[in-house]
């Protein structure tokens, strides 16, 4: 390949991985494209389970980081619920998750983390009237 300064790439042992969201590729791409293509993999979109997993490992990740103050936190089965369902957008699948997790669990905690000793506690995370709620014992 040749880029246009004149510069030489060899992309003899090279894997390209192309991603689309495009629902007809023949219709998006000229078929001189698709036709230099070694394989197509279709997707389909993410169900309710697999967003519970994502959720659940967010919240696994977020526990391993605040293993070092000794915080306990727990999570109601209506929270992961919760964040489920706002984390998942239609269009974008599971990307707001990060977003998502981020604004309403982890900046929360952050402030609590910020403006007390939360060494030896235990933060819950419940649902009341609908919103996400925070507890620290």
């Amino acid at each position: 390949l040749t880029d246009n300064k004149g510069r030489t790439i060899n992309f003899k042992n090279t894997i390209l991985l192309l991603t689309s969201n495009s629902k007809n590729l023949e219709l998006d791409f000229k078929p001189e494209v698709l036709g230099r293509l070694d394989g197509l993999l279709s997707y389909t979109s993410l169900d309710k389970k697999v967003m519970t997993n994502l959720v659940s490992k967010q919240i696994e990740l977020l526990k391993e980081r605040t293993k070092a103050q000794n915080l306990s936190i727990d999570f109601s089965a209506d929270v992961i619920e919760k964040l489920s369902e706002l984390g998942y957008d239609e269009k974008y699948g599971a990307r707001p998750l990060n977003s998502v997790f981020r604004n309403l669990i982890i900046r929360p905690l952050s402030k609590e983390v910020l403006a007390r000793d939360i060494v030896d506690k235990k933060a819950s995370f419940s649902l009341k009237d609908n919103e996400i709620s925070l507890e620290l014992h």
